[in-house]
């Protein structure tokens, strides 16, 4: 018979694992929003008001998924605010108002610091602190180099004008503004043609003139010679010309304005002849021996005799009756 099948212990039955717990859901968190943006700054006053700019607008960022199955995001962080706009600039100023740009003026005329009643334009023009143009400054270097005049050997005459040149509202100076310093009359002055020339009180070089007879001669190109009331004006022609042609003895002077300042129109008197000319010195030489001087008194050119030293007088001596000494 068949035998009872005891078999081993059963088999072992399989069990499924507990499931896994869902994943909790995470709210990420929110972005925080942005700072708010500052208000501009006013803008310096000008021709136009400057606004000043927003505040940019940041989003926040969502905040991160769990692992595990969470799905919500992070809600997004408030934009930013705005900034606010600049306030309008300074309104233009008024004539006399300080100023550093045409734009900061009313009229647009800002000359020297100050707000002008025009642009102020032109030499020698200036605006007054009240804004008017109607000041004359010193200098202007619009008026340029004022040259002057070449200095003669009788007027001497300043460098040129750099400075100070100018010489009323809207005017530069000239040439007539150049100064000068004239020498004495009857100072010597160089010989061009030679005879003497002297400065004038008008700081001219000239040639004495003496009327030789009734003629005027030159005497820095010619000489006047005298035998008795006989004259002749002769060109020059080295010296010793009224010996050389007999005619008389040599007129030099006529007067004392005809010889150099401190010297004296004398006659002198010599066997060799007589003749005038200017002395050495302030007066004429002391007479002694056989030659004798003299000062002029009167002659065609000093109609009026001059005033003679005590105890002597004006009057004809010998030469031309036409001229006086004082002997």
């Amino acid at each position: 018979m068949a035998g009872e099948d005891d078999s081993g212990a059963a088999a072992g039955s399989r069990s499924n694992g507990a499931a896994g717990h869902a994943g909790d859901s995470t709210t990420g968190s929110s972005g925080a929003p942005t700072t708010e943006g500052s208000a501009g700054d006013n803008s310096t006053g000008g021709d136009e008001p400057v606004s000043g700019s927003g505040g940019t607008t940041t989003t926040g960022a969502g905040g991160a998924a769990e692992t595990g199955g969470g799905t919500a995001a992070g809600a997004g962080g408030a934009a930013g605010k705005g900034g606010s706009g600049g306030s309008a600039g300074a309104p233009p100023a008024p004539v006399g108002s300080k100023c550093t740009l045409n734009a900061q003026c009313a009229l647009g005329f800002c000359v020297d610091g100050v707000c002008c009643e025009n642009a102020c334009t032109g030499n020698c023009k200036a605006c007054s602190a009240a804004g008017q143009c109607n000041l004359t400054p010193t200098d202007d270097a619009g008026c340029g180099t004022i040259t002057c005049p070449t200095s003669t050997s009788c007027r001497t005459y300043q460098g040129p004008i750099t400075t100070n040149r100018c010489a009323s509202f809207g005017v530069c100076k000239t040439v007539t503004a150049c100064t000068s310093t004239t020498k004495a009359a009857r100072t010597p002055c160089p010989v061009t043609t030679g005879g003497p020339e002297l400065c004038d009180a008008s700081g001219t070089c000239v040639s004495p003139t003496i009327s030789c007879g009734g003629v005027n001669c030159p005497l820095n190109t010619n000489v006047c010679c005298a035998g008795g009331d006989t004259f002749t004006c002769l060109a020059r022609a080295g010296g010793n010309e009224c010996q050389a042609q007999n005619k008389g003895g040599l007129i030099a002077c006529d007067e004392p304005g005809d010889c150099p300042i401190n010297t004296q129109c004398c006659i002198t008197d010599s066997p060799a002849g007589n003749f005038y000319s200017c002395s050495t010195g302030a007066s004429c030489p002391a007479s002694g021996g056989v030659a004798h001087f003299y000062p002029i008194c009167k002659s065609p050119a000093i109609p009026t005799a001059l005033a003679c030293p005590a105890q002597t007088s004006c009057s004809i001596y010998t030469g031309p009756t036409t001229f006086e000494v004082c002997h």
